[in-house]
């Protein structure tokens, strides 16, 4: 099978052999294939192919005892359309985070000026993170905004959850970025 643009131009290829490979890892990157006939598979067995190296579960320093409700945090997606007034209405809403979910390395884009009010405020805690399937949003970069935190590879949905469970804690954007890089 061969992929191409618009115009039948080659850009890959794809080798399809289904009924003889199995493929292990599906993600923004192709995982790893393995025979079938040489890798007998036990329906009920479980099996694992990676392991977390960040802490995780029962490792976790998080506990919902005695929590009633997450504080409320929100993720805006930030495109080429997106309007003033957005990042404030959401602490007008409540949010206590913020998740920003934009392009490449997480740029606040036009709303940069409205986060940095919130950020001296303190009115949020606001996480840069990116929505386009892969790669790192990390400190010191040229889209780092200083007082942000910063969501590393992150999806911004999976940042979302993790914001909420460390406003369960803290409200310190320190403590809150050292969480997001042991998770």
């Amino acid at each position: 099978m061969q992929i191409g643009d618009d115009q039948g131009q080659q850009v890959g290829e794809i080798i399809s052999l289904l009924q003889n490979f199995v493929l292990h890892e599906v993600g923004p990157t192709i995982g790893a294939f393995t025979r079938k006939d040489k890798t007998p598979r036990d329906p009920d067995k479980i099996e694992y192919y990676r392991t977390p190296h960040r802490r995780h579960t029962v490792n976790s320093e998080f506990s919902l005892t005695g929590v009633q409700s997450l504080p409320y945090v929100e993720v805006a997606y930030i495109h080429t359309g997106t309007r003033p007034g957005l990042a404030n209405a959401l602490v007008g809403l409540g949010a206590k985070g913020i998740v920003i979910a934009s392009v490449g390395a997480g740029s606040p884009g036009s709303l940069n000026k409205e986060f940095e009010d919130i950020l001296k405020k303190r009115s949020a805690v606001v996480v840069q993170s990116s929505r386009v399937g892969e790669g790192r949003v990390v400190r010191n970069n040229n889209w780092y905004e200083s007082g942000m935190v910063v969501a590393d590879n992150l999806s911004p949905q999976k940042a979302a959850i993790l914001l909420s469970l460390a406003l369960t804690k803290t409200s310190d954007k320190d403590d809150i970025q050292r969480m997001f890089d042991e998770y």
